[in-house]
C-alpha cells in the first residue's frame, strides 16, 4: 500500500492533543477529546510539546504501535500535539446502485459487456488515429466497412467469412477445421436449378454413368409400298400350234404376273449388348459451418 503524501487533498490527517499529568514518558490511547491515537506508519507522525516540534527517534520514537514512546518526562499541564498522516486504500469491489463519478476513469480491465452503460460516445477514425479514411465508416458497434482494404488479412480474428449452417462443396476427404462433413448424400450427380432446391432420382452415379446393360427391341414397323424397293417378277411360258407332228407347226411364247403373296404384316429387331460410359469424375463433399 503506497504512501500518497501529507497534502489533505492526497492523504487523511488526524490530529490528537493530550495534556500531561506530570511525569508522563508515553503516550497512547484517548486523548483529550475522546480520540484514540492510531497511525498506521509512525514515519509519518509528527509531535510537538507546547508548540515546539521534537526530533523523530531522538526526542521521540514509535516502535510501539500507536504509542509515542521514548519522552522526556513530561510536566503537568504540557500540551503535546500529535498529528498523524495517514495513508489511505483505493476502493476494491462491488459497487450496488448508481455511481456517480466526475473525472476521467481508467483501469487495467473492465468486466461485463458494458451494454448497459450509457453516455459513451461512438469511437471515430480520429480518435482511433486512422488517416486517410474518406471512404471509410465506424458505426456506433465498432464495425468498420470500407470500399477497399490492404494487407492480407492473417493478423485479423474474430472474422467470419460464413454464416453458421452454410453449407459448401470441398475437394478433399475430410471437412476443413470448423465445418462439418454431411453424410445425407453419397454417390449422387448435382443438378443447377433456378427454383427450389431439391433432391431425386433412384440410380446411384457410379451405375448410372459406368457400363449399364442394354436389352430390348425396336418397335414394330410395317413396310409401306414406297419404302420397298422397285422391283418386278417375270414368268416366261411357250406354246405348240399348228402341224400334226411335233415338228411342224410354230411355238408361241408369252409372259405373266405371279399372283400376290405376303400378310402386310409389321416386324421388330431385338438388341442387346453393354453400352461403355466410364465418365470421368471428382469427388467432393458437402460441408456444414459449424
Amino acid at each position: 500500500m503506497s504512501y500518497l503524501g501529507k497534502s489533505p487533498s492526497q492523504g487523511t490527517r488526524n490530529r490528537f492533543y493530550f495534556t500531561a499529568s506530570g511525569g508522563e514518558t508515553s503516550l497512547s490511547g484517548a486523548d483529550d477529546n475522546g480520540n484514540t491515537l492510531t497511525f498506521a506508519d509512525g514515519a509519518f507522525v509528527d509531535v510537538s510539546v507546547n508548540g515546539i516540534s521534537l526530533v523523530a527517534g531522538t526526542d521521540y520514537n514509535t516502535t510501539t504501535a500507536n504509542t509515542i514512546g521514548g519522552l522526556t518526562a513530561l510536566v503537568a499541564s504540557d500540551v503535546v500535539e500529535i498529528v498523524a498522516y495517514d495513508v489511505f486504500t483505493i476502493f476494491s469491489g462491488s459497487v450496488n446502485g448508481p455511481l456517480n463519478v466526475s473525472e476521467t476513469v481508467t483501469a487495467s480491465a473492465f468486466s461485463g459487456d458494458g451494454s448497459a452503460l450509457t453516455g459513451i460516445p461512438s469511437p471515430t477514425l480520429t480518435s482511433l488515429g486512422i488517416a486517410n479514411h474518406d471512404q471509410v465508416t465506424v458505426t456506433a458497434g465498432g464495425a468498420v466497412t470500407a470500399t477497399s482494404y490492404a494487407g492480407d488479412g492473417s493478423a485479423l480474428t474474430g472474422v467470419e467469412a460464413f454464416t453458421s449452417g452454410t453449407l459448401m462443396l470441398f475437394q478433399q476427404t475430410a471437412a476443413p477445421t470448423g465445418w462439418t462433413k454431411q453424410t445425407t448424400h453419397n454417390d449422387k450427380a448435382l443438378r443447377v436449378v433456378s427454383g427450389t432446391a431439391g433432391t431425386g432420382g433412384s440410380s446411384a452415379f457410379s451405375t448410372a454413368l459406368a457400363t449399364p446393360a442394354l436389352s430390348g427391341s425396336t418397335g414394330s414397323t410395317t413396310l409401306s409400298t414406297a419404302q420397298i424397293p422397285s422391283h418386278s417378277h417375270v414368268i416366261g411360258a411357250s406354246s405348240l400350234s399348228g402341224g400334226p407332228t411335233a415338228n411342224s407347226g410354230s411355238t408361241r411364247n408369252t409372259s405373266f404376273s405371279s399372283d400376290a403373296a405376303g400378310g402386310g404384316g409389321s416386324h421388330n429387331h431385338t438388341m442387346s449388348g453393354t453400352a461403355t460410359i466410364n465418365v470421368q469424375y471428382v469427388d467432393v463433399i458437402i460441408a456444414s459451418k459449424d
